[in-house]
């Protein structure tokens, strides 16, 4: 099949339709991982929070912050495994559904190297984002901390930002198809994406601007229908984060009440989150699938 940006686009929604239950597995795996998530960081963190939370309005000493915030950055480091761990089990999951859909099994779920290797791959990814995003900022900033910039040498350091920003693009999506490759050969294949789409930047650009907006129109609206089906429980949506100007029994009773709607709200949460991840990354298999079809024909 030939390479075409509206075909291979839509090739989520295509899965959707194929494989609905292996869809709403893939939910509950994002439920049981976030869980595991949420709790990690609260075990981790809680003391700080609660020394936070105490602290109110109260400027923080320099000292102070570091001391405070040491233990938030160990929480986050110790989530990030697992986080990388689930996007490795759902990448490969994912892919395996477009590239070998014959193999269904659990949702085309697995715990092996296949996954490790998508942990792999979304780590070489992140270093790219990191040097190529976020370094040329983080060095303007010191530099500017050490030598303070005029305006133009901002308007230069801005300009260097936004071409490090465009280069991370035209990398990143010479690169988008390292994940599938990797899946589909077995063993690590970073590189091999820069040959397989040689030529096709625009292309392969406009499928994943494509993908990206219909995922952020299921996010929109699915989460406009997640409010809708908290509020029809009788409660205020950001009642369930603030409660503080509440009295007690009243707060009480709208816990209670919003019990069932919250757990509603995460639930849809959840399914939207698996739809916004098919969506989004399908298209990397069914481009990498297209793209070799056509090479080989």
């Amino acid at each position: 099949m030939s390479f075409s940006i509206s075909h291979t686009g839509l090739e989520g929604f295509r899965l959707i339709g194929r494989r609905p239950v292996s869809v709403a597995l893939w939910a509950l795996v994002m439920l049981v991982f976030c869980a595991a998530i949420v709790a990690l960081f609260l075990a981790v963190a809680w003391p700080t929070l609660a020394a936070l939370d105490g602290l109110k309005d109260e400027t923080l000493g320099h000292a102070e912050a570091l001391r405070l915030f040491g233990p938030l950055a160990l929480a986050v480091a110790a989530v990030l495994p697992v986080a990388l761990l689930m996007k490795g089990v759902l990448l490969a999951a994912l892919f395996r559904a477009v590239l070998k859909p014959e193999k269904v099994g659990f949702g085309y779920l697995r715990l092996g190297g296949d996954e490790l290797r998508q942990v792999a791959v979304a780590l070489l990814q992140s270093l790219i984002a990191i040097v190529l995003v976020f370094g040329p900022v983080f060095a303007i900033v010191h530099l500017n901390l050490a030598f303070p910039f005029t305006a133009g040498q901002w308007a230069l350091g801005v300009l260097a930002c936004v071409a490090a920003f465009l280069l991370y693009i035209w990398v990143g999506v010479r690169l988008s198809l390292a994940g599938p490759m990797t899946l589909a050969a077995g063993r690590v294949r970073f590189w091999k994406s820069w040959t397989l789409t040689r030529g096709r930047f625009w292309p392969l650009l406009a499928m994943f601007l494509l993908a990206n907006i219909l995922a952020m129109v299921i996010y929109f609206v699915g989460d406009m229908v997640a409010e809708a089906a908290l509020a029809s429980s009788g409660v205020p949506f950001h009642f369930s984060y603030d409660t503080d100007h509440l009295p007690p029994l009243a707060e009480l009773a709208l816990t209670s009440k919003a019990c069932i709607g919250l757990g509603v709200y995460f639930l849809l949460q959840m399914v939207l989150a698996a739809l916004q991840f098919v969506v989004a990354y399908a298209p990397q298999a069914g481009a990498y699938r297209d793209l070799t079809s056509a090479r080989e024909a």
